[in-house]
């Protein structure tokens, strides 16, 4: 009989909670899209109002997206660094 190697493959574990990863993304594209619309349709009406509309978007939006980089890169390559 004769066996044949088999490259080992590289693991894949998947998402971890895909549905909170989705949800922060989610936020945080919208925050920043919303506060910057807000911004620019406020801004010669009202301008204190669209500065804190835009810094309370911003201030969402890359805290989602943060959440939402981190969350991915932490089930796609921190756990393979940690397994390796």
């Amino acid at each position: 009989m004769r066996q044949t190697k088999v490259a080992p493959q590289q693991a894949d574990y998947g998402l971890d909670a895909p549905g909170v990863i989705g949800i922060a993304g989610l936020i945080g594209g919208s925050g920043v899209v919303l506060g910057s619309i807000a911004f620019g349709t406020l801004r010669s009406r009202a301008p204190r109002l669209a500065t804190a509309l835009l810094g309370v978007g911003g201030y969402a939006g890359f805290w989602g997206l943060g959440v939402f980089g981190m969350m991915l890169w932490s089930s796609k390559i921190g756990k393979l660094r940690e397994r390796a």
